[in-house]
Order: C-alpha cells, then structure tokens, then sequence
C-alpha cells in the first residue's frame, strides 16, 4: 500500500509540474502573439492587407490572361516581377520581420526566416498553375 501511495504522489506531482510548464507556454505564446500584433499596428500601414489582396487578385488575372493568350514567357516575367516587388516593398518588409521576431515555434516562421526564393519560380510555370 506505501508503494502504490508515493507511485500515486509522484504521478500526481509529474502531472501537475507538465501542466504548469504548458500553461507558461502558453502564457509565453500569447504574449509572443500580442508583441506580434503591436508591432504590426505600429510599423505596417493599416491599408496593406486591403491592398496587398485586390492587388493581387488583379494581378493573378492579369497574369491568367497572358498564359490563356499563350504568352508564357511574359507571364512568368510578369509573376516574378510581382514577387520581387513584393518582397522589395517596405510593409512586407515590416511584417516579414515581426513575424520573424515571433521565433521558429510558431507556423510558417521558418519559412519568412528563410526567405522567398524566387530561383524557384524557373522550376515551376506559372502558366502551369492556373486555378
């Protein structure tokens, strides 16, 4: 019966110092979010995400209409033109970087850490990708 006890005390004590430890976590994490989201507010044009979204929505129907037209080699300039402007413009900029700040535990923050790598877009056509 002493046994059982001090194996019911250990499990008990175990599973309440896991439970602390994620609840830190997570504390640390929506604190990580609430420093993402001030410094969006403070350095990213609050019309970015309205323009960034017709804009490109436009821009995938313009570049749609090249390769419909036959026009690869121009739509595939025209995708990586976009790209590069995007990456070059200073809100991306911003954003790329509060996300970054975040670290790598979150989604996706490995990836803007690494960068857009726009070589990649010669291994694939964009004509070749249409919806």
């Amino acid at each position: 019966m002493f046994k059982f006890s001090r194996i019911a005390a250990l499990l008990c004590i175990t599973a309440t110092v896991s439970m602390a430890a994620q609840a830190n976590d997570h504390a640390q994490m929506m604190q990580k979010m609430l420093q993402m989201q001030s410094c969006i507010e403070q350095n990213v044009d609050s019309t970015y995400f309205d323009n960034l979204g017709k804009d490109a929505e436009a821009r995938s129907e313009e570049i749609k209409q090249i390769c419909l037209a036959g026009k690869r080699d121009q739509a595939q300039q025209a995708a990586i033109a976009y790209a590069t402007a995007m990456q070059n413009d200073a809100n991306f900029q911003a954003l790329k970087k509060c996300i970054i700040d975040l670290g790598s535990d979150f989604p996706g923050v490995k990836d803007m850490q690494e960068g857009f790598d726009l070589e990649s877009l010669d291994q694939q056509h964009v004509c070749d990708n249409l919806d």
